[in-house]
């Protein structure tokens, strides 16, 4: 999997990034990161789908010194958004927002959504960017302000407006409410997480369904095993590894799911409390992604589970989860100390789901190289920092990292990412009388994506599994004998299919017609039923819908 370094070369560690693909045009893709030896935040640009990338910064706004906790998202009519904390030498911390009209090159100050608050921290955005929400396009931000959790939206439009903040939690948050996550659905229900690791241990999440203008009381939908946030780990124990969430809403019209994953110890026995084995790497306690879903819209929490609970004295940290709001796929990435004995080298590691949080895949590495911010100096006392980030939707994802596997200062890194788009049904039917003079019956096959979607085969280069070189095949049963086959779109003449030898068709993809609905027509001559199935390299494949061919 290639690396990507963003950040370029630079001689100012970065760290604690966030990442955003444009929904409706993705080869734009922003991100953003700390610059610890720079007074404004670092931000990354992409007009290629991530090919190459160019790098600036937020301008300044009087009175502020430094700026932190980078926040990055886009609108549907090209705006990119970032958001950040303006600090200033007293140590006031107030949330400020920023728009870019140019695809990120540069930046103009936009708002304080946070108002008259002097101490807000560690802000999260997120902008609805569902075509059938009725909140489309309005921008949220979440904060903490001392133990209150604090909220802010932003109504959509040139001439949106941001409303003031309004406090979501309450008793039930007794330290501090850092490290939450918001996320929206199709329907545009908006739900925000927090922990409280600090004090009750409480992993919270409340949820509006007017476009964030009332929200519900906050529900608790796990605890931590850990007595505080900081996990302290021999990879990260200086800065220390944070208890945060990161969470995901899927809805269509027959389902409404929520998702959660945070870091925090194993739960086994001697790692039930506290804050982890600090710097022994031989204390059998370690550090785990936990998973929390619900199924219904959040009122009810399954029981948390690790997502990789390998038997060896490795710690994960730093997990990020993402929806695809295109199929529901699920991606959840991780730094893990597996592959060193001596658990300081960290990779970056994914798990991905296509059904709903309920099974997960094998860990896969994405990183080619290790990290190590145990060696201080050169490494920065701020190791890496407090969160990553990670954006994907229509099977392409973008995690992002910090990353010193130079040897040097602390650079930002990322990987694209394509999950296979999970074929649900294989469709295949005859018109009555539907039949040419040879006695050949026609048969249209039709393929569709997971939920219902419609799948297309795409000869550019994304979204994936279907590239210039990407061939299908269709095998029928016996007594199947293909003559011809073609495929049909109603904004292009027939495309004849190649390579029909027998009951094996082949579709070999053309460059000149980059979008092609899978409606084949097969022309079969025999009277046995012949049942089917396709071999489609890089995809998964799920078994025939039981729809049989039935010839007239």
């Amino acid at each position: 999997m290639r690396n990507l370094r963003i950040s370029g070369s630079t001689t100012s560690p970065r760290s604690e990034n966030d990442i955003r693909l444009n929904y409706w045009d993705p080869s734009k893709i922003i991100a953003a990161s700390n610059d610890i030896n720079n007074p404004t935040q670092a931000q990354f640009y992409s007009v290629d789908g991530g090919s190459t990338w160019n790098k600036t910064s937020l301008p300044s706004v009087p009175g502020d010194v430094n700026q932190s906790d980078p926040e990055v998202d886009w609108t549907s009519d090209g705006t990119a958004w970032s958001a950040t904390l303006g600090i200033t030498s007293t140590s006031v911390l107030r949330v400020r927002t920023f728009t870019s009209l140019d695809n990120g090159a540069t930046w103009t100050v936009e708002a304080n959504p946070s108002g008259g608050q002097t101490g807000a921290d560690r802000e999260i955005m997120w902008v609805d960017h569902s075509p059938t929400s009725p909140f489309k396009d309005q921008v949220y931000l979440m904060w903490h302000n001392g133990t209150p959790v604090f909220f802010a939206r932003r109504t959509a439009g040139i001439g949106g407006t941001w409303q003031a903040p309004i406090q979501l939690s309450g008793a039930e948050t007794t330290v501090l409410g850092i490290g939450g996550d918001i996320k929206t659905n199709g329907f545009g229900d908006v739900f925000v997480f927090w922990p409280d690791a600090d004090g009750s241990r409480n992993i919270l999440v409340t949820s509006s369904t007017d476009g964030g203008v009332n929200f519900g009381a906050p529900l608790t939908i796990a605890q931590t095993f850990a007595t505080t946030r900081r996990l302290s780990i021999p990879a990260d124990s200086n800065r220390r590894a944070r208890v945060y969430i990161s969470a995901g809403a899927y809805r269509t019209a027959t389902k409404d799911l929520v998702y959660a994953v945070w870091s925090d110890l194993s739960g086994e026995s001697g790692c039930t409390t506290g804050g982890g084995p600090g710097t022994n790497v031989n204390s059998t306690c370690k550090t785990r992604v936990w998973f929390s879903r619900s199924t219904d819209g959040g009122a009810n929490w399954s029981t948390p589970v690790m997502l990789n609970n390998q038997s060896s004295l490795n710690d994960q940290f730093h997990s990020r989860l993402c929806v695809d709001e295109s199929y529901g796929n699920l991606i959840v990435t991780y730094h893990d100390t597996a592959d060193d004995i001596n658990r300081l080298q960290s990779d970056v590691w994914m798990q991905t789901s296509t059904d709903d949080g309920q099974t997960w895949s094998n860990a896969v590495k994405v990183t080619t190289a290790q990290t190590n911010e145990t060696i201080i100096p050169p490494a920065d006392p701020f190791q890496y920092g407090d969160y990553d980030g990670l954006h994907g939707f229509n099977g392409t994802f973008f995690p992002s990292w910090t990353d010193r596997r130079s040897g040097g200062p602390e650079e930002i890194w990322t990987a694209k990412i394509q999950i296979p788009i999970l074929i649900t049904q294989i469709i295949a039917h005859v018109e009555t009388g539907d039949k040419d003079l040879n006695n050949n019956s026609r048969v249209y096959l039709g393929f569709e994506g997971k939920h219902g979607r419609e799948f297309r085969m795409r000869t550019t280069n994304d979204p994936n599994p279907f590239r210039e070189n990407t061939a299908l095949d269709i095998v029928f049963g016996s007594g199947a004998n293909v003559r011809q086959a073609s495929i049909n779109d109603p904004r292009n003449p027939p495309m004849d299919l190649t390579q029909i030898t027998g009951a094996y068709i082949r579709i070999e993809p053309r460059q000149e017609e980059p979008w092609k609905v899978l409606n084949a027509q097969v022309f079969i001559n025999g009277s046995v039923t012949p049942a089917f199935s396709l071999r489609l390299p890089n995809i998964i494949l799920e078994e025939d819908s039981g729809e049989k061919v039935s010839l007239g």
